[in-house]
């Protein structure tokens, strides 16, 4: 059995409201969408598996850098 976790985000408001909009025209909720986008990323190209480290090892590359790099491959970025 799959343990699941909730996760909090904060968009700006035309993020939110495209994305609902969006949502809505697939029948799907936006807790949905984020969650089928998260459950990919394993499965593109560019996904490289984490290596075993201990917490206190500083990461290269962190997360936050790592989804960004995604984001803009699929560009889900703002183009201001």
């Amino acid at each position: 059995m799959s343990e699941w976790r909730n996760v909090t985000i904060s968009v700006r408001w035309e993020t939110y409201y495209y994305a609902r909009e969006w949502a809505a025209q697939h029948d799907l909720s936006i807790s949905a969408v984020v969650a089928r986008f998260l459950e990919n990323l394993p499965y593109r190209r560019d996904y490289q598996p984490p290596r075993s480290r201990k917490r206190s090892d500083p990461d290269p590359l962190t997360f936050a850098e790592r989804f960004e790099q995604t984001c803009d491959a699929i560009n889900l970025t703002d183009e201001d």
